[in-house]
């Protein structure tokens, strides 16, 4: 992976950590709930940072 790689994974993972498992697979990106194990996946971070935005404004993965 390259530095905005990275970085963009660094800041998905600081910002939903807490809810998500954050990794990228195969040039996938992908978050996986904490709670339901679901995954939503993208094309990009931009990409994977609106899926995941909208799948926890449905349903918010509870955090302790």
């Amino acid at each position: 992976m390259g530095p905005f790689v990275d970085g963009a994974l660094a800041e998905l993972r600081w910002h939903w950590d807490e809810a998500y498992s954050i990794t990228i697979l195969d040039g996938r990106w992908i978050a996986q709930r904490h709670d339901t194990r679901e995954t939503v996946t993208a094309d990009s971070a931009e990409a994977l940072n609106q899926a995941i935005y909208e799948d926890y404004t449905r349903r918010p993965v509870p955090r302790d």
